[in-house]
């Protein structure tokens, strides 16, 4: 279903940005207290929300 979106969303939008995450092969870790706690000083946890602000459509 996702990649059906995705082709339809790109053919309406050629100069738009998609930015693909095999959520499969590369997991997102629980988010923990310790990860909780250090807010956006975690990495990913950094440009997860970095790209989410940037986005035009979530």
């Amino acid at each position: 279903m996702t990649a059906t979106f995705r082709g339809e969303w790109e053919a309406q939008h050629p100069r738009g940005t998609v930015i693909y995450r095999d959520l499969t092969a590369d997991p997102l870790p629980h988010l923990t207290d310790d990860v909780f706690i250090a807010g956006n000083e975690d990495p990913l946890r950094a440009t997860l929300a970095r790209e989410l602000e940037q986005a035009d459509v979530a």
